[in-house]
C-alpha cells in the first residue's frame, strides 16, 4: 500500500523500525477502515434491498442527527466505552485491557448486526427495542432514543424513495410537488429525508449560522496549525475555493472559515438567527496574525449569495482599516505593497487602492466554470502555463463592493503569486476529490495558477467535516492517498459499480480522467497511484473484460488517459506496463472498428 511516507518510515527500513512505528501504522489503517464509501449508484425511485438497505440505514444513524444521539456511540456507551477516545487512539489499550481498535471492530459489528436483525422485523419499534436490549445487554436513554428514531423516522423515510419517480412525474406534468429541505443526509441530517421533493436551499441572511461559525472557525485554526507545524511560521496569504452547494449543505462553514482567518466574527440578531453585522476579534483573542484570504467563488455562489460576497468583501475592508502593525495584519501589509506597485505602474492612488482590495474572484458574469476540465478532457493543452492562463481567463473577474465581474487578470495573477496555502473543504464522504471533475478544475486550477505565477507548489489543504464532531484536516497528498486506499482500491467500490453494467463502467472511466487532471494541475498523484489504478482496473484481465463487455468506449478512454499521463511525464510508467497499455490500446481500437466506430486517431499512428 506504499504507506512509508504516511507512517514515517523509509523504504529501506528494517523490522525494528517497523516495530517502533507499529502503533502509527495501526492507527492509520484503522482510520482507513472507519471510512464510509459508496456501494454502487443510486437508482431513481428504487428502495434499496437486503444488505444495501442495511448499509443505507447504517450510514444515516452512524452520526448524531441533531439532538438524536448516534446509534454507534450509544452502543459504545451502553458497554461503558468512550467512542471518541478509542477512535482517537486505536492502537492504545482501553477498557478491560482490550485494544481500542478491537473495541471499535466489536462495536461496529454489534451495530451492523443489530440493524440486520431489526430489518428482518421491518424495524417494528417495540420488537426492535426488545431485540436491542437483548443483544446489547442493557437499554440506556440514548440507545432508546436513537433506536426509536431509526424505527419511526429513518427507515420509513428510506422506504419512501419511490416518491422520487412519482413526484418527478407530477413535476413534468405541471402539477404541484411539495417542497422539502436539501443537504447531505449522511452528515447527521437524516431529517432531510424523504427525497422526491421540490427542494429548497437556505436563508442567505442567516449564513453562516452559529453552528457553522464554530465549525468553520475550528477548521480554519486546524489548517493554520497544520501549516505552522510543517513550515514553522504562519501563512500570510491563503486562497480558498467557495461553492454555493457546499454553502447550502453546511449553512456556511466556508464563509465562517474565511471570516475566522481574518479575525472577524458575525453578529447575530435576536430573531431567526440572522446575521446583522460583523465585529472585529481582538488580536489577543485571535492569538495569531490576521491572514490575507483570497476567495475563488463559483458562478452559482455569485448568483445565489450576493449578500455573502459583499459580507466577505466588507470584512476585508474592516481589517484593512485597523490601526495594527503589519506583523499582525497580513492583509494590511499586502495592501500597502500592492498599492505602491500599482501607483509605480501609473495607476491613480484611488484606483490602486480599489484594485488592491479585490479579494473575491470568480467566473465571468452570467457564466460558470473554470475551463480547466475542458482542456484536460480534450487533451488540448501543452503546458502548465496554458492551464494557469485558462484558469485566470475564466476566474479573474472581481466581485464584492463596487465590483460586479470586471476583469482584472494582472490583479488575479498578483494575488495567486502571493498564495502560500490553497484550500478546498469537503463536507461529506458522498463525494470526494476523485469523484467529480469540479475539484481538480477549481482547486486544481488554482494550484496550477500558484505553481505558474509563484514558481512553487502551494501547501494545499482539504478539510473534512463529514462528521462535525470529528473535524479533520489533510494536505492534498494525504487526502488523495486516503481516498485511494479507503475507496478507489477497495474491492467493495468496484463490486458496487459492477452491478450497473454500462453506467458503472462509465463511472469507473472517469477515475482516470481525474487522476490525469490532478497530476496536470497539482502534481499530486504519486507514482504508486498511477501504477495501482493501471494494475487494478486495466491490466487485471477479469476487470478489463467486464469493462470491455459492458462499455468498450470506457476502456479505451481509461487506457488513453493513462498513456497520456506517461506521455506528459506526469507518470514514469514501468517499461513492461507501458508496453501492455500500448498493446491494449491497439486492441481497443480494433474493438471500436469492429463495432463500426470510426475516427482518426493520432495515438494509434504514434503507437504503430
Amino acid at each position: 500500500m506504499n504507506l512509508y511516507k504516511e507512517v514515517g518510515l523509509k523504504e529501506e527500513c528494517g523490522k525494528e523500525e517497523v516495530k517502533e512505528q507499529s502503533g502509527i501504522i495501526y492507527d492509520y489503517i484503522s482510520d482507513l477502515k472507519d471510512a464510509l464509501i459508496k456501494d454502487g449508484l443510486h437508482i431513481l425511485g428504487k428502495v434499496p434491498e437486503g444488505e444495501l438497505l442495511t448499509e443505507m440505514v447504517y450510514s444515516l444513524c452512524r452520526l448524531r442527527n441533531g439532538k438524536v444521539p448516534s446509534l454507534r456511540i450509544s452502543i459504545a456507551e451502553a458497554w461503558g466505552v468512550d467512542m471518541d477516545s478509542i477512535l482517537n487512539a486505536p492502537s492504545e489499550t482501553g477498557k478491560d485491557g482490550k485494544l481500542n481498535g478491537v473495541w471499535i471492530s466489536e462495536i461496529d459489528a454489534a451495530f451492523y448486526d443489530l440493524l440486520t436483525e431489526m430489518q428482518k422485523i421491518d424495524y417494528e419499534p417495540e420488537k426492535s427495542l426488545a431485540l436491542a436490549e437483548d443483544k446489547i445487554g442493557r437499554m440506556t436513554d440514548d440507545l432508546w432514543e436513537s433506536l426509536s428514531y431509526v424505527c419511526t423516522d429513518i427507515y420509513p423515510h428510506v422506504c419512501q424513495l419511490t416518491n422520487e419517480l412519482t413526484k418527478f412525474m407530477l413535476g413534468i406534468g405541471g402539477e404541484y410537488v411539495p417542497p422539502g429541505p436539501s443537504g447531505s443526509p449522511t452528515r447527521g441530517n437524516a431529517h432531510l429525508l424523504p427525497t422526491g421533493t421540490n427542494f429548497y436551499s437556505i436563508d442567505p441572511d442567516a449564513v453562516p449560522t452559529e453552528a457553522s461559525w464554530k465549525i468553520g472557525r475550528q477548521m480554519a485554526e486546524d489548517m493554520v496549525k497544520k501549516f505552522v507545524d510543517a513550515n514553522g511560521k504562519y501563512p500570510e496569504s491563503i486562497g480558498i475555493v467557495v461553492w454555493a452547494t457546499d454553502t447550502m449543505k453546511t449553512n456556511g462553514d466556508d464563509v465562517a472559515y474565511i471570516l475566522a482567518l481574518m479575525g472577524v466574527r458575525p453578529i447575530y440578531g435576536s430573531i431567526g438567527g440572522k446575521v446583522v453585522g460583523l465585529e472585529i476579534m481582538s488580536h489577543e483573542e485571535l492569538g495569531r496574525p490576521r491572514i490575507d484570504v483570497m476567495s475563488r467563488i463559483s458562478g452559482l455562489f455569485r448568483d445565489s449569495f450576493p449578500n455573502l460576497v459583499d459580507m466577505i468583501h466588507r470584512a476585508a475592508e474592516m481589517i484593512s482599516e485597523l490601526e495594527e502593525s503589519e506583523e499582525i495584519n497580513y492583509l494590511k501589509k499586502h495592501l500597502k505593497e500592492d498599492i505602491s506597485k500599482y501607483i509605480s505602474e501609473g495607476m491613480s492612488p484611488a484606483d490602486a487602492k480599489d484594485v488592491s482590495m479585490i479579494r473575491l474572484f470568480g467566473d465571468p458574469p452570467g457564466q460558470h466554470g473554470t475551463g480547466v476540465e475542458v482542456l484536460i478532457q480534450s487533451s488540448k493543452w501543452d503546458s502548465l502555463e496554458q492551464i494557469a492562463e485558462t484558469f485566470t481567463t475564466w476566474g479573474c473577474h472581481a466581485y464584492g463592493g463596487k465590483w460586479k465581474g470586471e476583469k482584472f487578470p494582472e490583479a488575479f495573477k498578483r494575488r495567486a503569486a502571493a498564495l502560500e496555502v490553497t484550500v478546498k473543504n469537503h463536507n461529506d464522504r458522498e463525494y470526494d476529490l476523485l469523484d467529480i471533475d469540479d475539484d481538480y478544475s477549481h482547486i486544481g486550477g488554482l494550484n496550477a495558477a500558484v505553481r505558474q505565477y509563484r514558481g512553487e507548489k502551494p501547501f494545499c489543504v482539504m478539510g473534512d467535516s463529514s462528521d462535525v464532531d470529528r473535524l479533520k484536516t489533510r494536505t492534498l497528498e494525504e487526502e488523495t492517498a486516503y481516498v485511494m486506499r479507503s475507496r478507489v482500491l477497495n474491492p467493495k467500490w468496484l463490486e458496487g459499480l459492477q452491478r450497473h453494467g454500462f453506467k458503472g463502467a462509465m463511472e469507473l472511466s472517469k477515475l482516470t480522467e481525474y487522476i490525469l487532471g490532478w497530476g496536470a494541475t497539482s502534481d499530486s498523484i504519486e507514482q504508486w497511484m498511477y501504477e495501482a489504478v493501471t494494475e487494478k482496473f486495466i491490466l487485471d484481465k477479469e476487470v478489463r473484460e467486464w469493462i470491455r463487455e459492458n462499455n468498450p468506449y470506457a476502456l479505451k478512454e481509461m487506457i488513453e488517459d493513462m498513456l497520456e499521463c506517461n506521455d506528459r511525464e506526469l507518470w514514469n510508467a514501468p517499461t513492461e506496463m507501458l508496453e501492455q497499455l500500448r498493446e491494449l490500446y491497439l486492441e481497443s481500437e480494433g474493438d471500436m472498428e469492429d463495432a463500426g466506430y470510426r475516427r482518426n486517431s493520432k495515438r494509434t499512428a504514434d503507437i504503430q
